[in-house]
């Protein structure tokens, strides 16, 4: 059988192949293969140029059609067929120098639009799903002897997760065999343990079965010493967001309604697959009374959230508080010394151990409620654990239990679709296995060259933002030299860790997790486990920065301040207009203004105290730094405004809700900063262009468009903010101050001199207005 991604085994060392009853030999086929290529040019050639490019100004002259270093075009297959896809999206009746982004992105929507089970569509939306394709493919194929065990186990997980049938067979028997009975049972079936106690039924249902009751916690930064960790203690514990419990809107007491329903019908359905008899009286009156004490107990967890505040000053040393104290401090209703090192054995957790709360006021006022639940709080209390066991792992179970589970998410958003269960299975084993699903999709998927095309990219945005720092006039020289200091520490994260292409590395990160590929809900059970091995490491170890936060596969760059690090995944790579072998303007138009935006951020005011890699500087008094003086705090704020002129009075919409149409002002404060970061992140990924092509005699033009370097440069900025979405969405993001992609890209590109210059827009045009604001 042909290997098809081996060329070699398709030619090889033969000189004829076979298709379809018709032998050629390689020559041939070298001229079929050439003649091909040639077909394509003609075809993207013809294509571009008779669109008819109007590659005129709003005042009729003519736009350059020439590099300033460069005037051959550009003539490669991959050079055509990008231009042809970039020109694709084009609206050409639209004058760029009137509204860009619709120049730019006009038949967007049109060629893309909204996929089921998604409210909107974007470049980024259209890359994840092609991930998702290709990885959902390779989950697919059928286990061979060439995979790795990592390999092996994650093919296993996601064959078990799919399996319906077998979920149907065995109905909740899993559950109540490997989970509810071994919690301490449960009273509306008459089995809880006689001597059930909450300490212990706690210890079991947050660490042994993973879910989060009374209150939450996980293993976080420590704020004084990044290089640690912390055990930070939350609020937790309720089926639904606390406003739903609290509120006097109609909705929500519909959707209280609505969750009473779902707990009856899981109990009913647990009932009966517990072999109950369901017209029993007294078994109705064990249910009902489940419903009501469970529903009562969020409902007051809900109201004491709802009236606790956060700490404040959480993270500092005297606000921290240790086990010991933590449980004089709840009158020992939980022991929270017992608890957490049965949770994290072997991390040296003892008495002594500080932990971050972030409701302080809540942690003691839930133990109070708890401890003064009076006669019958045992049944209310084990009712509460059970059901949240229950609707913890209702998506695990057969279908009537998933069924009951995709009602009241029905009921309560009113959207009725199913995503499907492949969906659902690809979402588990990406967050269970994520390591292992990363290490498959860079091995099949990736083209190494990107990844060093991106660093060479980032490398000219990084030195042209450490040029540019002097053009920041209000910014005084203390916080200029910090500033340049912080840009330069940058970690670049780029494509995915060198470890991932080990393959005994991956393995080794695996090792004691067991998969059958029959028995779905022991896995689950197994991958649990894992978490608690991983955080118990975590906490003891503290942080591990060879570890990318996020998957390979992903499609969204990020800054990560507590270690000063720049991720961009290997799955956004995937983009056409960030392949290798596209040319550097629209490799630095699309990429490197994603890159520019965060090294801009990372210099932003983002809470005061300096630091870098992870560690908090302090002065030669001892104290921390706070970075950003109080003289380039003050003329930032005053830049600033220039930005909120500029969003103000204008309005976003309109949008068609429930058939009227509405339109929403402009949040102009919470616009400016974003807005400024926008236009700054597109000026730095310009300038590292501009010197990328000075220092490379810069680069062939795009074929067929008419446009020059510049103008491709913004052109190809535009196209990674291209969208389509539904009304009701685009509504509700403007009202949250979400800014959108239109007004975005017009902003960033209006308030640009380049941009003006590049496309020749008039003074004062819609593109061009003649006061410009510039921070970064």
């Amino acid at each position: 059988m042909t290997d098809l991604r081996n060329p070699g085994s398709v030619f090889g060392d033969s000189t004829k192949l076979t298709f379809s009853n018709h032998t050629f030999t390689k020559k041939e086929l070298v001229m079929v293969a050439a003649g091909l290529v040639a077909l394509v040019f003609c075809l993207v050639f013809v294509g571009l140029y008779g669109a008819k490019v109007n590659s005129n100004d709003a005042s009729g002259n003519v736009m350059p059609t020439a590099s300033p270093l460069r005037t051959d075009i550009c003539k490669s297959v991959i050079c055509l067929e990008t231009t042809a896809s970039v020109a694709s999206y084009m609206n050409r009746s639209v004058q760029p120098c009137d509204d860009f982004h619709t120049y730019a992105c006009g038949v967007w929507p049109q060629k893309n639009p909204i996929v089921d089970g998604f409210v909107g569509n974007t470049p980024i939306t259209v890359i994840y799903n092609k991930n998702k394709e290709k990885l959902r493919r390779l989950l697919e194929d059928p286990v061979t002897d060439s995979d790795i065990s990592s390999e092996v186990k994650l093919k296993k997980l996601f064959k078990s997760c799919l399996d319906d049938y077998g979920k149907m067979i065995k109905g909740a028997n899993p559950f109540l065999t490997k989970v509810l009975i071994p919690a301490g049972g449960w009273g509306v079936l008459n089995n809880m343990d006689v001597n059930w106690e909450l300490q212990t039924a706690l210890e079991k249902v947050h660490v042994d079965f993973w879910v989060d009751a009374l209150f939450g916690f996980y293993v976080g930064v420590d704020w004084n010493n990044r290089a640690n960790r912390v055990v930070v203690i939350t609020s937790s514990g309720l089926t639904m967001w606390s406003y739903w419990y609290t509120s006097e809107w109609s909705r929500a007491a519909q959707i209280r309604d609505d969750l009473q329903k779902l707990m009856r019908t899981v109990a009913t359905l647990l009932c009966r697959d517990f072999n109950l008899t369901l017209g029993d009286a007294a078994l109705q009156q064990r249910i009902d009374t489940f419903v009501s004490d469970v529903f009562t107990f969020e409902r007051d967890l809900a109201n004491i959230s709802k009236s606790s505040p956060y700490s404040s000053n959480r993270y500092d040393d005297e606000e921290r508080v240790s086990l010991t104290e933590l449980n004089r401090q709840t009158n020992n209703v939980i022991n929270w010394s017992t608890f957490f090192q049965y949770m994290f054995t072997g991390a040296g957790v003892s008495g002594n151990t500080k932990v971050v709360i972030q409701k302080k006021d809540y942690i003691i006022r839930m133990a109070e409620y708890v401890n003064n639940l009076g006669e019958n709080k045992t049944r209310i209390l084990n009712n509460y654990l059970a059901w949240k066991l229950a609707y913890a792992y209702l998506q695990d179970l057969s279908w009537e239990y998933v069924h009951a589970n995709r009602q009241f998410y029905v009921d309560r958003t009113g959207r009725a679709e199913f995503l499907g269960t492949w969906r659902y299975c690809f979402n588990y084993v990406s967050t269970s296995m994520n390591v292992a699903l990363s290490h498959l999709f860079i091995q099949d998927h990736f083209a190494d060259d990107n990844k060093q095309k991106v660093h060479e990219i980032a490398s000219y945005v990084k030195q042209s933002l450490v040029d540019h720092l002097s053009d920041f006039k209000w910014m005084d020289e203390k916080t200029r030299a910090y500033a340049r200091n912080k840009v330069q520490a940058i970690v670049d994260k780029l494509g995915y860790p060198d470890f991932m292409m080990k393959p005994e590395e991956v393995d080794r990160m695996y090792a004691t997790l067991e998969i059958n590929a029959t028995d779905y809900f022991q896995n689950v059970l197994n991958i649990n486990k894992l978490y608690r091995t991983d955080w118990t490491n975590l906490l003891r170890d503290g942080e591990d920065r060879t570890k990318w936060r996020g998957n390979t596969y992903a499609t969204f760059a990020q800054f990560y301040y507590p270690w000063t690090e720049l991720l961009v995944p290997a799955g956004i790579l995937q983009w056409p207009i960030y392949d290798y072998h596209i040319p550097h303007f629209l490799n630095f138009g699309s990429m490197g203004s994603v890159i520019a935006h965060m090294y801009v951020h990372s210099i932003d005011y983002n809470g005061a105290y300096y630091q870098i890699n992870g560690s908090l500087l302090r002065d030669d008094d001892g104290k921390f730094i706070r970075w950003w003086t109080n003289d380039t705090t003050f003329r930032y704020t005053e830049a600033s405004k220039c930005f909120v002129d500029y969003y103000t009075n204008k309005t976003l919409g309109p949008y068609s809700v429930n058939g009227r149409k509405l339109t929403v002002p402009a949040k102009a404060t919470s616009f400016a900063g974003e807005g400024a970061l926008e236009v700054g992140g597109l000026k730095q990924a310009y300038y590292g262009y501009k010197k990328w092509e000075v220092e490379h005699s810069g680069e062939p033009m795009a074929p067929g468009l008419g446009l020059t370097n510049d103008q491709m440069f913004f052109l190809a900025y535009a196209q990674t903010w291209c969208f389509v979405r539904n009304d009701i969405t685009s509504y509700q993001y403007a009202m949250r101050g979400r800014l959108p992609e239109n007004m975005k890209v017009n902003t960033a590109v209006s308030q640009m001199k380049e941009f003006s210059n590049a496309f020749k827009c008039p003074v004062n045009s819609p593109m061009n207005p003649q006061k410009k604001c510039s921070i970064w």
